[in-house]
C-alpha cells in the first residue's frame, strides 16, 4: 500500500521505506557519476585513451537533460513529491 493511501486510512504514515529507497538510489547515482567523472578526468589528463562510443553516449546523456531554470526544477520536483507522496516537503 502506498504512503498516501496509508496516511488517508490511518492518519499517520511511515515514510522510512521511501526514504531508504531514495537514499539507495542517490548513492547509486553518486557512484555512477563518480565513475563518469573519473573517466573524463583520466581522458583529459591523457591517462586513458578516449573511446568515441563512450563520448557519444555521454553527449546523448547530457543532451537528454531538460533545460529549465532552478525555479522550474524546484516547482516540478515539488509537484511530483506532492502527487506521489501526498505532502509538500520543499
Amino acid at each position: 500500500m502506498n504512503t498516501l493511501l496509508k496516511t488517508r486510512k490511518s492518519g499517520k504514515t511511515d515514510i522510512l521505506p521511501e526514504l531508504a529507497q531514495i537514499a539507495e538510489s542517490t548513492n547509486n547515482l553518486e557512484t555512477m557519476l563518480s565513475t563518469v567523472l573519473e573517466y573524463v578526468d583520466n581522458v583529459l589528463n591523457d591517462r586513458v585513451a578516449p573511446d568515441n562510443s563512450v563520448g557519444r553516449n555521454l553527449l546523448k546523456l547530457v543532451q537528454a537533460v531538460p533545460k529549465m531554470s532552478r525555479g522550474d526544477m524546484d516547482n516540478m520536483l515539488n509537484t511530483n513529491i506532492k502527487v506521489n507522496i501526498g505532502f509538500n516537503i520543499i
